[in-house]
Formats: C-alpha cells, sequence, structure tokens
C-alpha cells in the first residue's frame, strides 16, 4: 500500500516496519527502520526486490527504544554506525558469519543487552572488523553464543593470524584462551573486560596491544612458549597489569595438534 518507488527498479521502498535505498553498486540494498516505533523481536528481510539487503544503514535502528531482539540476515555484510545505538530494552541479537565489518558505536547505549547469538565458528568472528569498542555487541552483553554453544573456552584457529581489537570485549563467560603460534598479533582491548578469564596461553612470537587483557581480573596464569628473556622482549601496550601480574609460566609445550 505503499507508494514509494525506487528510482532503477520501480519497485516499493517500503515493506512494514522496514525502508530500503539501493546500493550504489545496483546489486544490493540497505536497510532501516520505518520509524522508531517499531517494537519487540524482529528479523530483517534478507532480501528486496530480487536482490540481497547487504547493509544495515548507519542509524538504521537507532533509538529503537521498543526493540526486544533482532535477527539479522545472512545477507549482510555491514552493520553501519550506530545502527542500534539508543536500544535501551534490546536483550539479545542474532548476528550471521556474513558479517564482515561492524562500524562505529553500532550497539552503543544498548543497556540492556544480554546475548549474543553467532551463526558462524570462532575464525569468522575473529575475521570480523570492529570499528570501535561500541562497535561490538559484546560492549554491553555478557554471554556470546557461538552456533548455540555459550563460549567458555577458546582455541583461536590455524588459520587466523591476528585476534583483532575489540573482537572478545567484555566476554564475562570466557575462561580460557588457547593462542597458538599462528597468531602473531592480538590487537587493542581484544580481550578487554574478560572478567571470568583465568588462564592464557600465549606464543612466543606475539604482539600484545593496548588494554588488550585489561580488566580481566580473575586471570592468575599465563602459559607462555617462549622463555622468559623472549617474555621481556615481547612488545606489549599500556594496560595490561592484569596480565603482568599473573603467574608467568615459561617454556611451556601446549597439548594441542
Amino acid at each position: 500500500n505503499c507508494d514509494a518507488k525506487c528510482d532503477i527498479c520501480g519497485a516499493d521502498t517500503k515493506i512494514k516496519n522496514f525502508t530500503f535505498s539501493l546500493n550504489n553498486d545496483g546489486q544490493s540494498y540497505a536497510v532501516k527502520a520505518e520509524n522508531n516505533s517499531i517494537s519487540g523481536d524482529i528479523i530483517i528481510p534478507g532480501y528486496y526486490c530480487g536482490k540481497p539487503v547487504t547493509v544495515i544503514d548507519d542509524s538504521a535502528f537507532a533509538r529503537c527504544e521498543m526493540l526486544t531482539s533482532v535477527t539479522i540476515p545472512d545477507s549482510v555484510l555491514t552493520i553501519g554506525a550506530c545502527a542500534f545505538f539508543g536500544c535501551d530494552i534490546l536483550t539479545s541479537v542474532t548476528i550471521p558469519d556474513s558479517v564482515i565489518a561492524i562500524e562505529s558505536m553500532a550497539f552503543h547505549y544498548c543497556d540492556s543487552l544480554e546475548n549474543v547469538n553467532y551463526m558462524g565458528d570462532i575464525e569468522s568472528w575473529c575475521g570480523i572488523v570492529f570499528y570501535s569498542w561500541a562497535s561490538s555487541p559484546m560492549s554491553y552483553a555478557d554471554n556470546l553464543y557461538i552456533n548455540g554453544q555459550i563460549l567458555t573456552e577458546i582455541i583461536i584457529p590455524n588459520g587466523v593470524t591476528t585476534v583483532g581489537k575489540y573482537a572478545f570485549y567484555n566476554c564475562a563467560s570466557l575462561t580460557n584462551i588457547i593462542i597458538p603460534e599462528n597468531v602473531t598479533a592480538i590487537g587493542t582491548s581484544a580481550f578487554y573486560g574478560c572478567v571470568g578469564l583465568t588462564k592464557v596461553i600465549l606464543p612466543h612470537n606475539i604482539v600484545i596491544g593496548e588494554n588488550a587483557f585489561n580488566e580481566c581480573t580473575s586471570l592468575t596464569d599465563v602459559y607462555f612458549t617462549g622463555t622468559e628473556e623472549q617474555w621481556n622482549a615481547i612488545s606489549m601496550g599500556l594496560d595490561n597489569e592484569c596480565l603482568l601480574n599473573a603467574t608467568i609460566h615459561f617454556d611451556y609445550v601446549p597439548d594441542v595438534e
């Protein structure tokens, strides 16, 4: 019943609760809420006018203060800046493994967010580019679920060379991390606020970013695969006292294939 039309394909650019705009490539769409009265549990459409929805627009659902859960379709590649800013009763978000970038403040002031459900694996989660700490839904949520399983232990996969900025920010359920030799860098605030973390295995050739383990207040043991001399020589950013104050076990040989 909407008379708004796409200039390219002539289709309605609105369906109930959502509006769409054609991306610059002419082959995909961006989506946003029709207005901020959208409420309850929503599933964002994955296709419109026969083309995939690949972008959640900047400020797409900002200040939708009655939104309680969001399921993002597996067509989406980018979640725009401030996309869910101020959705203050949002409790759950489901993110597909198609997402490769979440822009600045996408989940800022989502104060009630509890659970992040990621429909992929650790390798693909590590591949997401988070533009800022408030890009990550984990900046407010405590629980990260990977394909329905709450994340308590991580073995970083062989295909990962860098654990990116904010990758596991505030992941309170996380207790143990194994970072193998293929990983050469841990980004800024990658494990910031992982208050349940007690044990970390680190490779000898690692570079550790600023705040990477800040506020990891339960961390007691670090198992380092190099010597004490190598430990003293690694590049480590500021504000990693929780790591430095733990007991360091040198020359550790991890029992991982």
